[in-house]
């Protein structure tokens, strides 16, 4: 097995590295294109059969990685025992790569390209794409992106759901000039095997689970450890205010959401015990901690509904029919779906606990809410004073 690691997270390659090679059966490479550990920009052999090698994507230079793999060994697997690393400029070629084994392969590359493009269909069309990450510039880690629009706007459309998010981390690529939107661009946009996650979370947890983006997102247009928790959304936008020192757990920065209503035709706050239908990836509802959690196990108000995924439907597929539906081009503008207001302080607060309950209120721990009594008041104070005489007669009263 080969494993290649391409995400800019020195923490999770280091923590990938450690289990691959800790596993039974080794890797006979572990290729980390992304540039999270400069040890090994040489390739080295380690764990006595592994080759471990760090190099940063690159379309300038030509890369030849030669392995000359050993005999089995005692556990069945065949180890690498020498490596050989060569690197060539592409604008400076050896004359003698060039000879007649390169122009054969080069034709028969050239002929893999063209089937390429015949397999790469037209999907639909949209306005220009922008670069939404190259090296350490992440768009959307820093706010609103136009690739996040698309991929939320097609989640939700497929599944009717209220409201869709998705993660920001994984949103890539180059973009694409405005005109046909090929299946390729999309692969290239989000290059995982992605699925469709639906469930229904109450507004209360919608709260919950924006304050958590907010709070810890950075905001940030470069790569941040934190960044990638920002969510992208389609059918709800939210206003919030950087200026405001937050963390999970305390105070937020989220100051307003709103959520659209198809029956209104507009955007309306909100609302605590309204349920709304949510769609998003696996990877939130399964994968990204912890949002597994607060679109999950943390889901228990009355009417909600854990996120579930359907594996007969990828991401990419549903973006790309969502294209085709359009029968017209695709906006990429930004929407105003996530907007920066460094006026607002006043940050939204659906939380309610037993505690907070007010007089003539119950907490209902179905609802997680302080409900009012039913029935009215039955007792009344009064500050009149009234006087009462008890006399021994059977029959009769006075006084």
């Amino acid at each position: 097995a080969v494993v290649l690691f391409n995400e800019s997270n020195e923490m999770q390659y280091a923590a990938c590295l450690r289990a691959a090679l800790a596993h039974p059966h080794p890797p006979i490479a572990f290729f980390d294109v992304d540039g999270n550990d400069e040890e090994y920009l040489s390739p080295k052999i380690v764990n006595d059969g592994t080759v471990v090698f760090h190099h940063a994507d690159s379309t300038d230079s030509l890369l030849h990685l030669r392995l000359e793999v050993g005999e089995y060994g005692a556990d069945g697997r065949r180890s690498v025992a020498d490596v050989t690393f060569v690197e060539f400029d592409l604008d400076d070629l050896p004359a003698e790569t060039m000879d007649d084994a390169y122009v054969e392969d080069k034709s028969y590359l050239r002929e893999l390209a063209d089937q390429a493009i015949q397999n790469d269909p037209v999907v639909g069309t949209s306005g220009r794409m922008p670069l939404t990450r190259v090296d350490d510039w992440r768009m959307c880690m820093g706010g609103e992106c136009p690739i996040g629009n698309l991929f939320a706007d097609a989640m939700r459309w497929a599944s009717d759901a209220d409201f869709a998010v998705v993660a920001s981390g994984g949103l890539r690529g180059p973009g694409w000039d405005a005109g046909p939107v090929h299946v390729g661009d999309l692969w290239t946009a989000l290059p995982f095997l992605n699925f469709l996650c639906t469930g229904v979370m109450s507004g209360v947890s919608v709260f919950r689970l924006l304050k958590y983006s907010t709070a810890v997102a950075e905001f940030q247009s470069t790569y941040t450890p934190m960044g990638d928790r920002l969510l992208q959304m389609s059918g709800m936008r939210m206003t919030y205010n950087t200026l405001v020192n937050a963390t999970a757990e305390g105070p937020g920065r989220l100051m307003s959401v709103e959520v659209w209503d198809r029956n209104e035709g507009k955007y309306l706050p909100l609302e605590r015990l309204k349920l709304y239908k949510f769609a998003t990836e696996n990877w939130l509802c399964g994968g990204f901690d912890p949002y597994p959690s607060l679109l999950g196990s943390e889901l228990r108000i009355k009417g909600e509904v854990p996120g579930v995924v359907d594996k007969n439907m990828n991401v990419q597929g549903i973006v790309g029919d969502y294209l085709g539906s359009l029968g017209g081009v695709y906006d990429t503008s930004i929407q105003g779906r996530l907007v920066n207001d460094t006026s607002a302080f006043e940050a939204l607060d659906f939380i309610q606990t037993p505690e907070s309950c007010l007089i003539d209120y119950f907490w209902d721990s179905s609802l997680y809410t302080c409900m009012p009594c039913p029935g009215g008041k039955h007792v009344k104070f009064s500050d009149e004073t009234i006087s009462f005489f008890i006399s021994n007669e059977p029959t009769g009263f006075g006084g």
